[in-house]
């Protein structure tokens, strides 16, 4: 027993054992966590000393206490104390791994070895650690040992700490993995092993320059994952099709994919068939899928699933469907709370709602068996014409249907979308602008998230087993729509050189082209579009950042100075792509491709448009000459989770707030803009911004990417009203400058001031 003084303050270990209060170790950790700012030892600590000083407190506490004591100085005034916290979260990660794993920090060889041995690593990591030379391995000793650089913020632990994120690898609910060893070992794949790419690697992911996707993030360095962020796929009109449908969905949801599920081929209610007297709506369908995503959670249970559904706007179901999910209209039986409605409208639409014409909803199924024509597998004028006739045909009642003012319709879509604000509105004709391979199939529809899409086909034959009690799909006449996601923290580049910004792009492009080979997609149809269109999807964190370190808004010359920031990184990932062709050779399907426009413009006019004098022109002569790895590129997402990790505004528009609490993995944190004490005045919020402004902006920079811009519109009634948002939104389509509208959020809406944290972005 230890005889301590009266007076002495004891302190109860883990154990239970108690022992005098160490004040030394205490202050240890406040250096530790004060080293990243300009903050004092002694300002610090005069904020935490009374808060700690309790006899017999447990060292839990403590460590409890100290974190909330200074969590509640993280203001827009004093965002340094964003970084203390963080350290000494940091600190606590640290005494938990060594504690579970017996390897300290500096046993990070060791720890690698074991984690691979153990078969949470994939095998290749020590195959590709043997590479590494002695240089490299001293780099990085003096990376995470020495310099003792991870500084991450609250919002960041507290999602890697999160039981249902799961970003740092857990073994019975414990922590086993140090961040630094995630990133160390996601390098080594990305590298394969090779010493400078490697060194490249780490220092932009440990740098938060390259910030993966949550199941790029995750699982990468892991066995047997898939990586996929999006999944888009299709469902045929017959019963085979259905039920597989609801399989797929099933296998895709539990692998971590967010869904965009294309339900237009579908016949509508009340239709008559050989085998059917009469047909029931699409919502009944629905609402299978939506029972499906709920019961089926993504990554195991780590996350509730997320799927749109969509439909065209001339479904004779359409009007059932615009009320799934509202709390104001239709039958309550057919509610879906838990889908993303998504409506798909086209160029031929639009023109006729500008103009107030009257349009027909009419039975295509009724359609294609007189004419022969599936109308769903159409675009631009050879779609338009069917439209005319069709119109004709339920005017002198041939064809069951409905005429009504394509504007009434319209206003119909504009209330929905913002009572409920996840629906989605989405131009089909504007999806397929850079779609190269219009002959061979069309893009339908929109992932969950409106920023990454490309053709799919549906499944006709298809042949299935059951192995060790999974699903087995060994072949398949379908192809899904498949894309792995990378963003780039802009915020971190704000004084890269032109050279380092080419550097990153072409790592972003590497790394996401590496990915489709590791990735282990959960259908073959996924599987299949993965690997013959080798789809990507790179976006953008810090944007807002960018352009507040930089003293600019999103005034004229604010909105000149991102687009000039995509343009650039769009040219350059293209050409990452073209030398990856050179290489390994170009996705399977080129040889099938249009490049005869390049982002859907003449190259020419590209050469007119651009702010950074870049020769599209060139590299359309690149492409046919030594084709390109790659079929889409760009992508930008909303980026709620990925954006917090990187301590960056997410994705490319404004702070939501200067200064907020947000939920976020469960947990109420602090979100404040990296720049926020230097450049306040530049910070201005979305709610500063009308529709408008925000639509305009989009269309500046939606032309240099190749699928699309998750584009939440913030609507604030005292700057806008919903004739002026129609407006934006119908020029917007029209000029083919718009190609998705994604959220909607009224000021004071506090069911949706989180954004959208369901999908896998």
């Amino acid at each position: 027993m230890i005889k301590v003084k009266q007076d002495t303050i004891l302190v109860k270990k883990t154990s239970g054992k108690l022992e005098p209060f160490n004040i030394d170790k205490i202050k240890k950790q406040i250096q530790f966590a004060i080293k990243p700012t300009a903050l004092t030892f002694d300002e610090v600590w005069g904020k935490i000393a009374f808060e700690i000083r309790k006899d017999k407190i447990s060292t839990k506490e403590i460590q409890n206490r100290l974190i909330k004591s200074l969590a509640k100085y993280i203001t827009k005034d004093m965002p340094e104390y964003n970084l203390i916290v963080g350290r000494l979260y940091m600190w606590n990660i640290y005494r938990q791994v060594w504690k579970n794993t017996s390897f300290d920090k500096a046993e990070w060889q060791d720890h690698l070895i074991w984690l691979v041995e153990q078969k949470f690593y994939k095998s290749e990591i020590q195959e590709y650690f043997k590479n590494l030379s002695n240089s490299t391995i001293e780099w990085i000793n003096k990376k995470v040992i020495y310099e003792n650089n991870e500084d991450f913020t609250k919002v960041y632990i507290q999602a890697i700490l999160a039981d249902k994120k799961g970003y740092l690898l857990k073994h019975n609910k414990r922590l086993i993995e140090y961040p630094f060893l995630a990133n160390i070992s996601n390098a080594l794949i990305l590298s394969e092993g090779d010493n400078k790419l490697f060194q490249e690697y780490f220092n932009y992911l440990q740098k938060d320059v390259l910030s993966l996707a949550t199941p790029f993030r995750k699982g990468l360095r892991l066995r047997n994952t898939s990586l996929g962020s999006c999944f888009i796929g299709e469902t045929d009109d017959n019963l085979a099709s259905l039920t597989k449908t609801y399989a797929d969905i099933s296998f895709i949801s539990k692998y971590g994919g967010g869904i965009g599920w294309y339900l237009s081929k579908i016949r509508p209610e009340g239709t008559s068939t050989n085998n059917v007297l009469k047909s029931v709506k699409i919502n009944k369908w629905a609402k299978v899928l939506n029972d499906i995503i709920v019961a089926t959670t993504q990554g195991g249970g780590s996350r509730k699933g997320a799927i749109t559904l969509a439909l065209d706007w001339w479904h004779l179901d359409i009007f059932s469907f615009l009320s799934i999910k509202s709390e104001l209209d239709g039958d309550l039986r057919d509610k879906c709370f838990d889908i993303f409605p998504q409506v798909v409208v086209d160029n031929w639409f639009i023109e006729k709602a500008k103009n107030k014409e009257e349009v027909a909803l009419f039975n295509h199924y009724e359609y294609k068996k007189r004419f022969g024509v599936d109308i769903t597998e159409l675009i631009g004028e050879e779609l338009y014409k069917h439209y005319e006739k069709a119109y004709e045909l339920v005017k002198n009642k041939k064809l069951q249907g409905k005429i009504l003012k394509a504007n009434e319709l319209w206003k119909k879509i504009l209330w929905v979308w913002v009572e409920i604000g996840d629906f989605y509105i989405v131009n089909r004709d504007n999806l397929n602008l850079s779609n190269y391979l219009k002959d061979f199939g069309i893009t339908k529809c929109s992932n969950l998230c409106t920023e990454s899409f490309s053709l799919t086909k549906v499944a006709t034959q298809w042949k299935e087993r059951v192995v060790n009690e999974k699903r087995d799909i060994m072949e398949t006449d379908g192809i899904y729509h498949s894309c792995n996601l990378l963003s780039i923290n802009v915020g971190n580049l704000v004084e890269a050189s032109d050279e380092e910004k080419k550097r990153v792009i072409e790592l972003a492009v590497m790394a996401l082209d590496t990915s489709i080979n590791l990735s282990d997609a959960p259908t073959l149809e996924a599987q299949t579009g993965s690997l013959f269109l080798r789809n990507i999807g790179i976006g953008y964190v810090g944007v807002a950042d960018y352009l507040a370190y930089h003293k600019k808004t999103l005034n004229d010359d604010g909105i000149k100075e991102v687009e000039k920031l995509i343009e650039f990184f769009t040219y350059y990932a293209y050409k990452a792509s073209i030398k990856l062709a050179k290489k390994y050779g170009s996705y399977p399907l080129f040889e099938k491709a249009d490049y005869s426009k390049i982002l859907g413009r003449d190259p020419e006019e590209l050469n007119k448009l651009s702010l950074n004098n870049l020769d599209w022109v060139e590299l359309q002569k690149e492409i046919q000459q030594y084709g390109i790895r790659n079929a889409l590129l760009i992508a930008i997402a909303p980026n709620t989770s990925t954006g917090g990790l990187c301590n960056a505004t997410a994705s490319c528009f404004p702070v939501y707030n200067k200064e907020m609490y947000q939920t976020f993995a469960e947990l109420s944190v602090p979100v404040i803009p990296k720049y926020i004490k230097e450049r306040y005045w530049y910070y201005k919020t979305k709610w500063q911004y009308t529709p408008e402004e925000i639509i305009k902006y989009v269309r500046s920079i939606q032309k240099w990417v190749d699928t699309g811009i998750s584009m939440e519109v913030n609507i604030n009634p005292e700057l806008t009203n919903i004739k002026k948002i129609s407006d934006a939104i119908i020029d917007g389509f029209l000029s083919k400058e718009l190609k998705t509208v994604y959220y909607s959020m009224t000021i004071g809406d506090k069911k949706r001031d989180s954004g959208c944290t369901d999908c896998a972005n």
